[in-house]
């Protein structure tokens, strides 16, 4: 892949975005799980169809895809201490 170019590739699932009341329900070892803490909210975005019971409040219907190319992202996103940044994602409503 050239220096400059950039590879975006669909993950085929759909996600949802959930407020969780703890992370013991949720499928930390799935293929994609995404978590956040603050002292308010325990946050969670994983596949739509491991979306766990305790959820307090959750919003279907998300897609995500994957930017990767390294250099790339450096430039854009200023993430010169981060060098071990391969990709990343970024989720779109439906």
């Amino acid at each position: 892949m050239a220096e400059n170019t950039m590879e975006i590739k669909r993950i085929d699932y759909d996600f949802s975005v959930c407020k969780v009341e703890d992370y013991s329900l949720a499928k930390l070892d799935s293929e994609y799980c995404f978590i956040g803490k603050t002292d308010e909210e325990n946050s969670l975005v994983c596949i739509t169809a491991q979306v766990p019971t305790n959820v307090t409040e959750r919003d279907d219907g998300w897609l995500s895809n994957i930017l990767s190319n390294n250099n790339f992202l450096k430039r854009i996103i200023n993430l010169s201490e981060r060098s071990d940044l391969l990709s990343a994602f970024f989720f779109i409503r439906q």
